[in-house]
Protein backbone atom coordinates (compact mmCIF):
# COMPACT_ATOMS: atom_id res chain seq x y z
CA UNK A 1 0.00 0.00 0.00
CA UNK A 2 1.45 3.18 -1.15
CA UNK A 3 1.24 6.47 1.33
CA UNK A 4 -1.06 9.22 -0.29
CA UNK A 5 0.76 11.49 2.49
CA UNK A 6 3.97 12.91 2.18
CA UNK A 7 6.39 15.84 3.62
CA UNK A 8 9.26 17.58 1.89
CA UNK A 9 11.20 20.81 2.47
CA UNK A 10 9.23 23.52 0.38
CA UNK A 11 11.17 25.34 -2.36
CA UNK A 12 10.41 28.62 -3.65
CA UNK A 13 7.78 27.28 -6.20
CA UNK A 14 5.84 26.68 -2.73
CA UNK A 15 5.15 30.64 -1.60
CA UNK A 16 1.86 30.95 -3.02
CA UNK A 17 0.56 27.89 -0.98
CA UNK A 18 2.45 28.78 2.23
CA UNK A 19 0.75 32.32 1.46
CA UNK A 20 -2.52 30.80 1.60
CA UNK A 21 -1.81 28.75 4.58
CA UNK A 22 -0.73 31.88 6.76
CA UNK A 23 -3.56 33.56 5.38
CA UNK A 24 -6.35 30.85 6.54
CA UNK A 25 -4.59 30.35 9.91
CA UNK A 26 -4.64 34.40 10.37
CA UNK A 27 -8.11 34.25 9.67
CA UNK A 28 -9.28 30.97 11.60
CA UNK A 29 -7.55 32.64 14.23
CA UNK A 30 -9.22 35.99 13.91
CA UNK A 31 -6.33 37.98 12.82
CA UNK A 32 -5.98 38.49 9.42
CA UNK A 33 -5.93 42.19 10.36
CA UNK A 34 -2.73 41.86 11.29
CA UNK A 35 -1.41 39.49 8.82
CA UNK A 36 1.40 41.06 6.88
CA UNK A 37 2.94 38.55 5.18
CA UNK A 38 3.14 39.07 1.27
CA UNK A 39 4.87 36.70 -1.76
CA UNK A 40 7.60 39.01 -2.08
CA UNK A 41 7.91 39.22 1.58
CA UNK A 42 7.93 35.34 1.64
CA UNK A 43 10.10 34.73 -1.19
CA UNK A 44 12.71 36.90 0.74
CA UNK A 45 13.20 35.31 3.79
CA UNK A 46 12.46 31.50 3.00
CA UNK A 47 14.53 31.96 -0.43
CA UNK A 48 16.46 34.87 -0.93
CA UNK A 49 20.56 34.96 -0.61
CA UNK A 50 19.95 34.83 3.55
CA UNK A 51 17.19 32.62 4.26
CA UNK A 52 15.24 33.20 8.03
CA UNK A 53 13.29 30.41 8.47
CA UNK A 54 12.91 26.41 6.60
CA UNK A 55 8.72 25.46 5.44
CA UNK A 56 8.17 21.63 5.51
CA UNK A 57 5.01 21.27 3.27
CA UNK A 58 2.51 18.62 3.89
CA UNK A 59 1.03 16.62 0.70
CA UNK A 60 -1.83 14.58 0.27
CA UNK A 61 -1.97 12.85 -3.34
CA UNK A 62 0.68 15.26 -4.20
CA UNK A 63 -1.50 18.81 -3.67
CA UNK A 64 -0.06 20.68 -0.02
CA UNK A 65 -2.44 20.76 2.60
CA UNK A 66 -0.21 22.05 6.00
CA UNK A 67 2.65 23.59 6.65
CA UNK A 68 5.10 23.82 9.49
Amino acid sequence: MTSKFFLRPADVDDVLAILGFIQELAEYEKLAHECIATEEKLQKTLFGPRPYAEVVIAEWDGEPVGFS
